[in-house]
């Protein structure tokens, strides 16, 4: 879908008279909408942003919004918080690109406590007559619920950054505060800048890294986590050319120690077909929690003709085992849980299920096995999940479902699995979780017809299923 500039470049309170209403409209009426995913009221959803757990232990969540459809225009922030992690609940714009350092965009940034007041750290956009980028770094402190924007903390972009240098992620060492910011060097190198602040507030440069162009032109979405005094670093690189990141742009970590990091650790966060810009929050207990954009740029998807496109992954908290993250779905995404139904089979079975299409399931096995969700009984296909024992290989299958889409970067992934003992795997109405008993995810986008709505099962094994608790205030 495209606007003519004019329409990108529209904050939302240039909106005409029933425009609003009527985007709304049409995205409610999606066959699509999701029952307990993050999703936007209506227009374009991408990066997470100011991800953050406040002193009384709720949880704040920023998205990347345009409200005008679902194409990349001018970005908003929009807010939805929740006290649990999994019962979300919008609570509207919260930045609007209206000042003269972000009026082209409030791109990502990271949330944080500093003082006991919570804090964003942003990337304003700003264009000149020229159409030339001037990128700005931006501190919001929240006042009364609402963020008052301050003067740019960084107002100039490194002398080895082009003006692509953007998602500030900031976190807490010591008595001060530290902050990673993606980047883009002269000469095409994708990099990360590390800066450090006694305050939150001023921001002194220390030092960059990069692993050359070998690992893609720009970086985006940086963050930085602790885990077992390993550091690691998760990024958004753009322009690779290595055939083991199938997606248009991967998600990837690397494990090093404080600003130096292996690239032989690198590996992918996410193995499935949308996955990108992932941001992570550190809880109470100081365990990390990731969410994720379940989406991709630059990919046309089958709800943009109801005017609006993308939602969140269900947030996972990551620990560090042999050398790998692994990620778990969070304790409490078991409080939607009802329902309860058990299968326990040898041979092919096939299990109605609801057009609600929510569900968790808990697959079981020992050996080969085959299990299509979103199957259609009458066509017998579906979003197929096959595992081959002697060959420790997992592979995904998107191509047998009715609406396709992103076909240019095919329909099946693969992954390596030594241990196929258990899936965890979470549906909703247009979207698919696998979570392996190694940590590893896989998760996609798809768009089923009503008739798309069943289970088939080919193999030994035990099917658990609940099904899941609509979140009415994520609607």
């Amino acid at each position: 879908m495209k606007l003519k500039k004019e329409f990108l470049y529209r904050t939302i309170k240039e909106a005409k008279d029933g425009e609003l209403e009527e985007l709304r409209r049409k995205a409610l009426n999606s066959l699509w909408r999701q029952n307990y995913h993050i999703q936007p009221p209506y227009g374009l959803l991408n990066d997470p942003n100011g991800f953050c757990q406040l002193v009384d232990g709720s949880w704040k969540l920023f998205y990347q919004w345009f409200p005008y459809g679902p194409v990349h225009g001018m970005k908003h922030w929009y807010e939805v918080g929740s006290d649990d992690l999994v019962h979300w609940k919008n609570r509207g714009p919260a930045l609007i690109p209206d000042s003269p350092y972000d009026d082209y965009g409030c791109y990502s940034g990271s949330g944080f406590i500093a003082e006991g007041e919570y804090r964003v750290f942003y990337t304003g956009n700003h264009r000149d007559e020229h159409w030339n980028r001037k990128s700005v770094q931006i501190i919001a402190r929240e006042k009364n619920g609402v963020l008052k924007k301050e003067l740019p903390a960084i107002a100039d972009v490194p002398e080895e950054s082009t003006e692509d240098f953007r998602d500030p992620f900031v976190w807490k060492e010591g008595r001060g505060y530290k902050a990673v910011i993606g980047a883009r060097l002269r000469g095409d190198k994708g990099a990360v800048f590390f800066y450090e602040s006694e305050n939150g507030l001023q921001w002194q440069e220390k030092n960059c890294f990069t692993l050359g162009k070998e690992f893609g032109y720009m970086w985006e979405c940086p963050n930085i986590a602790e885990i077992d005094g390993k550091i690691i670093l998760i990024f958004c690189p753009q322009g690779l050319e290595d055939l083991r990141y199938e997606n248009i742009y991967p998600a990837v970590y690397l494990i090093g120690t404080k600003e130096e990091f292996d690239k032989e650790t690198a590996a992918l966060l996410d193995y499935g077909f949308d996955y990108y810009a992932p941001q992570i929050a550190k809880d109470s207990k100081g365990k990390y929690i990731l969410i994720a954009w379940m989406g991709l740029p630059e990919i046309e998807y089958p709800s943009d003709k109801d005017e609006w496109a993308h939602c969140m992954t269900v947030p996972r908290e990551l620990s560090l085992k042999e050398g790998r993250l692994y990620q778990k779905p969070v304790e409490d995404l078991k409080l939607l849980r009802k329902n309860p139904q058990l299968y326990k089979t040898d041979k092919d079975i096939e299990i109605e299920l609801s057009e609600e299409k929510a569900y968790e399931f808990i697959i079981r096995t020992s050996g080969d096995f085959e299990c299509s969700l979103f199957y259609n009984t009458e066509k017998k296909k579906g979003f197929l999940i096959e595992y081959h024992e002697k060959k420790k290989l997992l592979r995904i299958d998107r191509s047998g479902l009715e609406n396709t889409f992103g076909e240019k970067y095919g329909s099946t992934r693969e992954i390596n699995l030594e241990d196929s003992s258990l899936l965890r795997i979470f549906t909703d109405k247009s979207s698919i979780e696998i979570f392996t008993e190694e940590g590893t995810v896989l998760s996609s986008r798809v768009f089923p017809i009503p008739l798309e709505k069943d289970c088939c099962f080919k193999g030994e094994g035990e099917i658990e299923i609940y099904s899941l608790e609509k979140i009415e205030g994520i609607q």
